[in-house]
């Protein structure tokens, strides 16, 4: 969106206000749903905890400390 800016600018030995217009850059960052991204956090979290135990259970077989 266009904005305007009141500056002064001395030209000539006079003072006068000049009106300065720039367009403001277009936002392109990604737009983040944040809570589906947590809810994909919670999944993962839980998938990764899972995988813990599991391995966790074969050490104790391997190691024979399952009865």
């Amino acid at each position: 969106m266009p904005a305007n800016i009141a500056v002064w600018k001395r030209s000539a030995g006079l003072m006068k206000w000049m009106f300065l217009s720039y367009v403001e850059p277009k936002d392109t960052r990604e737009k983040i749903d944040i809570t589906r991204l947590n809810a994909e956090l919670k999944t993962t979290v839980a998938k990764i905890d899972q995988l813990r135990a599991d391995i966790d259970a074969i050490v104790a077989e391997i190691e024979g400390d399952v009865e």
